[in-house]
């Protein structure tokens, strides 16, 4: 089976390597890794963080997928490096449901950017 994204030893050498974020950011990271499945909306994350809107979750993880991408030799890496989506449609939800992909996960864990759940 094909491996779909970068592995949790790639992703934590990435994050290594780009500057840790502060506050919100690391509190809407946080957020996502210790909701159930590690699943939930950008709306959700944005509350978490106390962000105004859900668009600032979006420009901080494409910002982040960007710059992890950079670090990996894949320009233009978009969020599916770090995230997959439910669409609403297919789970009956209002909004994309952002789920965190589990090396995402591990790698925020490993580099010590999240604490253990």
């Amino acid at each position: 089976m094909k491996r779909r994204g970068p592995t949790t030893a790639q992703l934590t050498e990435a994050l290594g390597k780009v500057s840790k974020p502060g506050g919100r950011q690391l509190r809407f990271l946080s957020a996502h890794c210790r909701a159930p499945g590690r699943a939930t909306t950008a709306a959700k994350l944005a509350v978490a963080a106390k962000y105004k809107s859900w668009r600032a979750i979006n420009l901080r993880y494409g910002l982040l997928a960007e710059a992890i991408g950079r670090k990996l030799g894949k320009r233009g890496a978009g969020l599916g490096i770090l995230l997959e989506f439910a669409s609403p449609q297919s789970i009956t939800n209002e909004q994309w449901v952002l789920v965190m992909r589990p090396e995402f996960a591990n790698a925020l864990r490993r580099s010590k950017w999240v604490r253990e759940v």
